[in-house]
């Protein structure tokens, strides 16, 4: 059957919008007469000028106009011992090195004999019920009603958060003991006689059209066909996307409220209960085991299958392993009873055991117990979960803990949490955790950013660092800090500074990690440890006011200010300032040749050699001499310059221009060549193209994605490729090596369809309403609401198209184009709209193709939707009405021609009567007798001789 709704299979994609690569202008360096008019902007090229207002040479290498001053010829600097102890605050307090465990059983030694018993299962009639043998069920099947979704907001990021937990608030009684995910990445609860489905931007409520007996969803899962499962106190329920089938066996058996469901590898559904033992269910009967069956308990209060065909129970009395065949038990701790809460198996085989006194991992020999000694924050465990990197996450009521083999690393609600009481957890396929605590459904992103925040006057950054001990140095509005992965050491006036208005805004450390560091407006000041050194113009410094400093492998330090840039030995400061422009420095590096480059707002850029030093500008082909960014690539040929509009690879020969939002203050390359820019409040992630190297993609990450609000300068990429950024009240952080780079292509789906501004319920529509509409269609699409092959009349012509798109790593950058093909071939404008009107302009009629596409924060265009449709012309313009008037129209034509052609008759017979009898020169016409080519033959009389002859006239 040929659907009318379908994503292409083929193999050639279809036709998407525009792509979001940045493709460069490209501007030769131009050392022969420079440009006179700007290849960017149009503007005419102005010569750069000196402070004096002389002309500056630009491209061209100049000797270097410098001047050494010795610091023996100069006063010597103040040295100043540090006073009094700074002030060390200990961090990251809530990750804590796993204790090594303190019991590791033998599993034989805690096996559990079988033991004869004559338990008998009864309903809550008394009725006695079978255990061991099947049971057919009975089955009937209720429509599903498909409610109006409801436009639901996002999830909302906690602002005091330290960590990227978002939320949402749910209502309606819903049971968050169990959460699903279902292969298209929807988010499934259960509800009060309703089931939720949430895909990011609405909820769907379905409901029963009919009465069933206690419709309440307790527990949920889904199975390999996509079918996903409800357990009620009495029923098994299958929801196939068009309707509910209930399952009721002969004897019901009430199961626990909170029970658990897990599906096997045959697609076998075991449901726990208490004190009646396990149900399985293979779609046409159930069978029910107990303790006569060889359970350690009727108490059963987690169930799992694993990946080798084993269907755990985890009981009162302890743990229960079926392999299809028998039982085999063990017992946790013969003193007492433990509750085994939760099960899950990690990636290498090992099967976990959540419990009334912590953790337990069995490893097909041995148990190993990790409790609170170990650092687990509560032995009361509620739910266990495994995430993509093999991360074994711990759900208790004092919050949530990720065991990782090594270390566990605790969150509450200091972290992040709304509660620290967490009953269930689950994973999705981008890597985020997705949490039940009361009534908020809460999502972690353990690749985003990790915040430190802080009152600290130290701790307002304006520049940052690597020690060369792994340390990272950052200095603040008072005085400056050394972070380790555990504290943090401030000094400062009342911590051991002893410079008065110690607003730090620049800083290194030298090979031998003797630390320096600029004092706005106080010069430069030395620290290895003990004591500080402090230089000025005094010294030899060019200028006080300093703005970056840089140091090279030759152990000199580069100093640039605001009138110019300073070289430091040790011995003699070098200053380069008479050849400068007439503004201050903003930017400097070396590169890999050693040679320095510097950046000058409203100067163009600079570069200094051992002997030389060339000026570039907008003559040279710069797109503007306002920079506010210089960094050096690892690359050793390229250089990186920013202004207001964009971004510069500057490459020796060629300038490579990059229109984007600018000017960036701060720039770094990780290990896997992206560059990572930050703008105030946005942080990008500059992105090279897999095959086209000049073609970049700018990823951005704003207060949305839980940055703080505004980055400076302060951006660092440190050896252990941790990226650390520094905002006003402490600093932000990103594992580039747990990190992903976003590439998740979303895939676009047509959610429903209304047909005059109305919601209708196209699985179950009724029959006078589809004979009102005089809509066609074949069925309606599972787990959506839109009709397949429908065909509409012309006069009920104006949709409205809902569509959605799943991308849980950032569902706020979703961005939809969508376009009607058969009414226009242009894409729509990229928007987080999730509807398409087409009510405005009535629709013609005609065959059509509404075709859809999303995009998300990868900036990659997922596969196109397509969904076909007709609307059908009215009578008079169907076939058969042409067909009809095609007829008349001949109809018309042939009376016509017979109505002509009998007047042609007439008057020829008129002409004849008219002519015959007169005399026609000496001749009487008598009668008509034939036809000549030219004319009419006549029977004629010859007046003077009477006799016959034949006339042509």
């Amino acid at each position: 059957m040929l659907l009318a709704c379908k994503q292409s299979q083929q193999k050639q994609a279809l036709e998407q919008p525009p792509g979001f690569y940045l493709t460069p202008q490209v501007v030769p360096l131009n050392l022969q007469g420079g440009y006179k008019i700007n290849p960017i902007t149009g503007d005419s090229v102005k010569p750069l000028l000196t402070r004096k207002g002389d002309t500056i040479v630009t491209g061209k290498p100049i000797p270097l106009d410098s001047q050494v001053v010795w610091l023996d010829s100069m006063p010597p600097p103040k040295t100043i011992p540090v006073q009094g102890k700074p002030q060390v605050i200990r961090i990251n307090t809530h990750i804590r090195k796993a204790g090594k465990p303190e019991l590791v059983i033998p599993a034989k030694d805690l096996l559990i004999p079988p033991k004869d018993t004559n338990f008998v299962l009864t309903n809550h009639k008394g009725d006695t019920i079978p255990t061991g043998v099947p049971i057919p069920v009975q089955k009937r099947v209720v429509p599903a009603k498909q409610v109006k979704p409801v436009v639901t907001s996002p999830l909302r990021l906690k602002n005091d958060a330290t960590h990227h937990f978002e939320y949402l608030s749910i209502t309606n009684n819903t049971s968050l003991d169990n959460l699903l995910m279902d292969e298209q990445g929807n988010l499934w609860t259960g509800a009060s006689s309703k089931v939720r489905k949430y895909n990011g931007s609405s909820t769907q409520f379905l409901t029963n059209t009919e009465w069933i007996e206690e419709p309440i969803a307790r527990a949920n899962s889904t199975d390999r066909g996509g079918n996903i499962w409800f357990i009620t106190n009495t029923s098994i329920i299958k929801y196939n996307g068009r309707n509910f089938t209930y399952f009721f066996p002969v004897k019901k058996v009430y199961h626990n409220p909170l029970a658990k469901v897990s599906i096997g590898l045959n697609n076998d559904i075991w449901i726990s209960s208490f004190n009646k033992g396990v149900v399985r269910f293979d779609g046409t009967s159930v069978c029910h085991y107990t303790i006569k069956q060889g359970l350690a308990s009727n108490n059963i209060y987690s169930v799992y299958n694993d990946s080798r065909g084993n269907t755990w129970f985890g009981t009162s009395k302890g743990i229960s392993k079926y392999d299809g065949h028998s039982f085999t038990n063990y017992e946790l701790n013969k003193k007492s009873n433990i509750l085994i809460t939760a099960i899950v198996e990690d990636y290498n085989g090992n099967i976990w055991f959540g419990t009334s006194k912590g953790i337990c991992k069995f490893d097909g020999k041995y148990f190993i117990w990790y409790t609170e000694k170990q650092g687990v924050t509560s032995k009361f465990i509620t739910s266990l979960s495994v995430d993509q990197n093999n991360n074994l996450w711990i759900s208790n009521r004092k919050g949530i803990n990720k065991f990782n083999g090594v270390n566990f690393e605790n969150f509450t609600t200091k972290e992040g949490l709304t509660s620290n009481f967490i009953s269930s957890a689950i994973g999705d396929s981008m890597g985020n955790l997705w949490l039940g605590a009361g009534d908020k459904i809460i999502k972690y992103n353990p690749q985003s950013f990790i915040h430190y925040n802080s009152d600290h006057k130290s701790m307002a950054i304006n520049t940052i660092c690597e020690g060369n001990q792994g340390n990272i140095l950052i200095g603040g509005f008072e005085g400056f800090s050394q972070i380790t992965d555990t504290t943090i050491t401030f000094y400062n006036r009342e911590n051991g500074l002893p410079i008065k208005y110690s607003f730090v805004n620049a800083l290194t450390a030298d090979q031998h990690n003797t630390m320096w560091f600029a004092i706005s407006g106080k010069g430069l000041v030395k620290f290895d440890g003990e004591k500080m050194t402090h230089f000025t113009t005094q010294q030899g410094l060019i200028s006080n006011n300093i703005t970056s400093l840089i140091g090279d492998k030759a152990g000199n330090l580069w100093i640039t200010t605001w009138d110019g840039i300073s070289k430091f030995d040790g011995k003699s400061f070098t200053n380069y300032s008479t050849t400068l422009s007439r503004d201050f420095v903003t930017g400097a590096a070396l590169d890999k040749q050693r040679h320095f480059w510097a950046s000058i707002r409203f100067g163009g850029v600079v570069k200094i050699t051992d002997k030389s030093l060339t000026h570039y500008s907008m003559k040279e082909g710069l797109p503007s001499n306002n920079l506010q960014l210089l960094k050096a690539d690892k690359d050793p040929k390229v250089i990186w310059l920013s202004h207001e509009d964009g971004l510069i690879s500057f490459n020796d020969t060629l300038f490579h221009h990059y229109a984007t939002q600018g000017p960036f203050l701060s720039m770094n390359k990780d290990q896997r060549g992206n560059y990572w820019l930050s703008n105030n409040n946005t942080v990008y992630s500059f992105i090279k193209h897999k095959t086209q190297s000049n073609n970049y993609k700018m990823l951005s990450f704003d207060e949305s994605d839980g940055l703080k609000k505004r980055y400076g300068r302060a951006q660092l990429i440190n050896q252990n490729q941790k990226l650390w950024l520094g905002h006003f009240k402490g600093f932000t952080t990103l594992d580039l090596n747990k990190f992903t780079v976003p590439s998740a292509k979303p895939k676009a789906r047509l959610e429903r369809i209304e047909i005059d501004g109305r919601f209708l319920d196209f699985h179950h529509l009724a029959d006078s309403t589809k004979q009102r509409l005089q809509a066609r269609y074949d069925s309606a699409a599972r787990f959506f609401n839109y009709p397949v092959n429908l065909s509409l009349p012309y006069d009920q012509n104006q949709l409205t198209f809902h569509f959605s798109a799943i991308e849980w790593r950032a569902p706020h950058k979703i961005r939809y184009s969508y376009r009607l093909k058969g009414l226009t071939n242009k894409w729509s404008e990229p928007s987080a709209s999730t509807v398409a009107d087409y009510r405005i302009l009535p629709l013609p009629y005609g065959d059509y193709t509404f075709q859809v596409c999303a995009v998300g924060q990868a900036q990659e265009w997922g596969e196109v939707f397509e969904y076909h449709f007709t609307i059908r012309p009215p009578w008079w313009y169907t076939w058969w009405a042409k067909a009809f008037y095609a007829l008349i129209v001949l109809m018309t034509i042939g009376a016509y021609i017979r109505w002509r052609t009998a007047g042609l008759r007439k008057r020829q017979k008129l002409l004849e009567q008219a002519l015959i009898g007169p005399l026609i020169a000496g001749y009487r016409l008598l009668e008509q007798i034939g036809e000549g080519g030219f004319g009419l033959i006549y029977k004629a009389t010859q007046l003077n001789t009477g006799q016959t002859v034949a006339i042509k006239v």
